[in-house]
């Protein structure tokens, strides 16, 4: 096994784990939405801030292990690598705003 199919694979867990969050907070947005009571709410809302300290850590494990794999076999110059780093970038600061 080479360090690229290592990396690859360390990649899509990352990724698995934020659209995993991603979900998890979406669906809990629609739980404070639909709560009836305040309470009920800041309970929900307590449980998306702890679920956001998953974010940064997917971020990181993403860059990290998609940098490896462009270092190693790609070029940094590549569109669709630029995209993705620049999107990842924007996703992650937007998150912050948002989630933060």
């Amino acid at each position: 096994m080479s360090g690229y199919s290592i990396a690859l694979y360390v990649h899509f867990l990352f990724l698995l784990l934020a659209v995993a969050a991603s979900a998890l907070a979406f669906q809990g947005a629609l739980r404070v939405r639909s709560a009836a009571t305040a309470p009920e709410a800041l309970a929900t809302l307590g449980q998306i801030r702890r679920l956001a300290r998953v974010f940064p850590l997917a971020t990181v494990g993403l860059l990290a292990s998609g940098g490896y794999m462009t270092q190693s076999y790609l070029t940094w110059t590549a569109p669709w690598i630029v995209a993705s780093v620049l999107g990842l970038v924007m996703i992650s600061a937007l998150g912050a705003g948002v989630e933060g």
